[in-house]
């Protein structure tokens, strides 16, 4: 009732610089989070466990790929609610994505073309060679491919983002 989108298009004449600060506060945010959730699940997980904490060096490049994840879900959504102008597809999607249900997961049987998907590309940057067995990780690709597609993804979600803010009408 408020017409807030249709006030701030109509009185911004730089649409690109609203769609960048609207999108570099999600992903700071999602850093803060990011960054609030390893140090909760350490501490949590440290008194539980005690001794037998799996994180005796930290692991840090499942944290990064942690984070990468995050980022693009994040990207992703924005860009998909700008789309469908509604918050409930992305939502919706992006959780089925992230769970164990997720369409590459589905799919790695039938092809190997889905390795080129996000929730693939992620099995490589955060699990560990002991939760893959030998058949998984002959399929999805090695380490610097999957960050590369990642950064790929997120830059079309977020030119996604910017096109979609940019042309929309007010």
């Amino acid at each position: 009732a408020s017409r807030q989108v249709t006030t701030t298009m109509l009185v911004q004449p730089r649409r690109g610089a609203a769609a960048a600060a609207k999108l570099m506060i999600v992903l700071v945010a999602v850093l803060v989070l990011v960054t609030l959730a390893a140090v909760v699940s350490a501490a949590v997980a440290g008194q539980l466990l005690g001794s037998r904490a799996f994180f005796s060096p930290p692991p840090w490049r499942r944290l990064a790929g942690l984070l990468m994840w995050w980022e693009f879900i994040a990207a992703a959504a924005m860009a998909l609610t700008m789309a469908a102008r509604s918050a409930l597809l992305p939502t919706t999607g992006l959780i089925l994505c992230t769970t164990l249900v997720s369409p590459g997961n589905v799919l790695l049987n039938c092809t190997t073309a889905v390795r080129f998907l996000p929730d693939i590309a992620t099995w490589r940057l955060i699990a560990s060679r002991q939760s893959l067995d030998a058949g998984v990780l002959d399929e999805i690709l090695p380490i610097p491919a999957a960050v590369s597609l990642w950064a790929a993804w997120t830059a079309v979600c977020i030119a996604l983002c910017f096109r979609l803010w940019i042309r929309r009408d007010a």
